[in-house]
């Protein structure tokens, strides 16, 4: 990390608190409907009779196994829909970066990474076999 970085600065640039605003938009409704529906299932299997009722009929299916597959369902969908909007993050993220770019350097060892260059060294490259 960078200890000459201006944080400060940074949190006010309008590219960054744009982004910061449209992954918030995204992230917080997201997080509280999946917290609803996945704490639905023990909230209504605890205190309600509701899921065991038989589904559409069916002798041996109930509303408490629907329920819980749904819970798959949705969790798969939502990680495909945060993927694909992962991919306008990452454009904002550059648009930052370039501005971050722009500001005057805060040191020698300022540089912004670009996807060209190799990443840096982390502790998991210290370890030798």
């Amino acid at each position: 990390m960078n200890d000459n970085l201006d944080y400060s600065a940074i949190a006010q640039l309008p590219s960054f608190k744009k982004m910061q605003r449209s992954r918030m938009v995204f992230t917080i409704p997201i997080t509280f409907a999946f917290m609803a529906f996945y704490l639905g299932l023990p909230l209504l299997a605890g205190f309600t009779k509701v899921l065991t009722k038989p589904f559409l009929g069916s002798a041996w299916l109930t509303w408490a196994w629907v329920y819980a597959f749904a819970q798959f369902l949705m969790t798969w969908g939502l990680c495909m829909w945060y993927l694909f909007r992962a991919n306008g993050f990452d454009a904002q993220n550059k648009i930052v970066l370039a501005d971050l770019e722009k500001l005057p350097a805060l040191g020698e060892d300022y540089r912004v990474y670009k996807d060209s260059d190799p990443e840096p060294a982390g502790p998991a490259d210290d370890i030798k076999d």
